[in-house]
């Protein structure tokens, strides 16, 4: 990471060629066979997704194309073709360098994420190989690294943290073509979404049990569709009304928030909990773990996370709808007791 780190700086900010490399020595006798702006040979396998399009882990991997030689790039970066030497450096392509087919701008968003991801949970740098290695695996590596802050610390989280956690999340997200299926960043936002609509949570002065609150309706459901689930010959259907049913009567019991806080009408709500579980059973279960309880086992705990840092997200504007709603309700109350 140090060695990227610098090889970055000093060909993004320095317009200099660098030839990053494990060896003790440099592997070519002339400058000119250095043919790319930035090449990188043998880098720590900890790195591939940081130096990929999408990470490795994912069923649905793109080539890593090479990064842009000087003759391609052109005009780019101070190194033009002697051919074009005298034409002006457009300054509309100062942006354009790319490595593996990645954006340098990108690279250098994952790479400081990283840092200060890893500054704010460890004061070690060596623990950054945790993060490579949760970044490798998880695809919501940011929502983990999200959760870890809270359990650790009692204060607000730090904006510059929240901030590297959004670009960790956008930066590894995997929309797969040709597939109606969510990506699990745009499913743990869902959840935490429809959560919301189904359940407020207050949270306490001290911030204990935020994590309880804020992940209690997907729990919840997770719970249920595991002991339903396997029951045999249960359609879809079936499922989705289970769940709405239990999740009903888990809100009505509920006394940490306030349930049900954008419906009235017990139709409505019916409505609402469908919907979440229809989330819960088709997209996640059914699409994304194939009726699986090994998949959906894997990706419990990491949907957590993601489910935790949306709500997190959310929280405030959702506050903010009912606060509004309930005023309204008040002024039609006041003009109605008047006529």
């Amino acid at each position: 990471m140090r060695g990227l780190l610098t090889a970055l700086v000093l060909q993004d900010l320095l317009g200099m060629r660098v030839y990053l490399t494990d060896k003790p020595y440099l592997p070519v006798a002339y400058l000119d066979q250095v043919t790319e702006a930035l090449a990188l040979e043998s880098e720590h396998p900890a790195l591939r997704s940081i130096l990929t399009i999408e990470p490795q882990y994912l069923s649905n991997k793109r080539e890593n194309s090479k990064p842009l030689s000087l003759q391609e790039r052109g005009l780019e970066r101070g190194f033009p073709d002697s051919a074009k030497s005298k034409q002006p450096i457009p300054a509309t392509l100062s942006n354009q360098l790319k490595v593996r087919g990645i954006p340098i701008d990108e690279i250098w968003h994952r790479v400081c994420a990283l840092w200060v991801v890893n500054e704010s949970l460890s004061q070690k740098e060596s623990t950054i190989a945790q993060r490579l290695t949760e970044v490798n695996r998880n695809e919501l590596a940011g929502a983990r690294f999200f959760a870890d802050y809270h359990r650790h610390n009692s204060h607000n989280v730090p904006d510059v943290f929240r901030q590297a956690c959004h670009i960790l999340l956008e930066s590894f997200e995997t929309v797969e073509g040709n597939t109606k299926r969510m990506s699990l960043k745009n499913l743990a936002e869902t959840i935490a979404s429809q959560s919301l609509d189904l359940f407020l949570p207050i949270t306490p002065k001290d911030g204990k049990g935020k994590a309880n609150r804020y992940e209690t309706i997907y729990r919840t459901a997770i719970a249920e569709l595991k002991k339903v689930s396997r029951q045999p010959d249960l359609e879809t259907e079936e499922l989705i009304g289970h769940i709405a049913g239990t999740l009903i009567k888990r809100l009505e019991r509920l006394d940490t928030g306030i349930s049900f806080p954008f419906v009235f009408k017990d139709e409505d709500k019916n409505k609402r909990a469908r919907q979440f579980a229809q989330t819960i059973v088709v997209d996640l279960f059914e699409q994304r773990c194939h009726r699986s309880f090994s998949r959906l086992s894997r990706y419990e705990n990491d949907l957590a996370n993601g489910i935790f840092f949306y709500v997190s997200e959310q929280l405030s504007a959702k506050w903010a709808q009912w606060n509004q709603q309930k005023q309204q309700q008040k002024v039609k109350s006041d003009v109605g007791a008047t006529r």
